[in-house]
């Protein structure tokens, strides 16, 4: 995808040109702002509409299905008997299969911390997954002066940076 080509930017020789600007900055963004309000209106109004119907389909379909898999379950010797683990119809396929593995415990006597220590007294490190630990920084900003950060190889960094923003007030002229 190509990048958008930047256009040209006309230098503002006075304070009336930059008020000039200003307006028109707070004219596009009410009108980004109302456009925006009114999508998102539109939206959640067609949601509301579509909403009720979509919510009845689904508990049809997800009747439908249980139906099917009983029917399934209660027939699965005799759809099953040469080792098929599906049916096919007209309109689909029906069956069993299975799931990716994953892995749990073996019962109750197990817990994961246990798990990890056999494996590893086996294994070693070899299944650990260790996280490195990851250095807090806002904690480290309200808890140090910034002063003392120096000696641990930090310090505080600001930006100065442009904004421009509308008024909304209205006394904007």
């Amino acid at each position: 995808m190509k990048p958008k080509p930047q256009p040209e930017i006309e230098e503002l020789k006075s304070l009336a040109a930059c008020e000039e600007a200003m307006q028109s900055l707070l004219r596009n963004t009410t009108r980004r702002e109302e456009l925006v309000a009114e999508r998102d209106r539109l939206i959640a109004d067609t949601t509301r509409t579509y909403q009720p119907s979509l919510e009845l389909i689904a508990d049809h379909l997800q009747g439908l299905e249980l139906q099917l898999r009983q029917y399934y379950l209660t027939h699965a010797a005799e759809i099953e008997k040469d080792g098929a683990k599906f049916v096919q119809l007209a309109a689909g396929v029906m069956g069993m299969r299975l799931t990716p593995p994953s892995l749990r415990l073996l019962n109750k006597k197990w817990t994961w911390e246990s798990a990890r220590a056999a494996l590893h007294a086996i294994f070693g490190e070899k299944f650990d997954r260790i996280k490195d630990p990851e250095l807090n920084k806002q904690l480290v900003k309200t808890d140090l002066p910034a002063d003392d950060l120096k000696q641990y190889g930090l310090k505080l960094d600001q930006e100065e940076i442009f904004y421009a923003e509308p008024l909304r007030a209205a006394s904007a002229p």
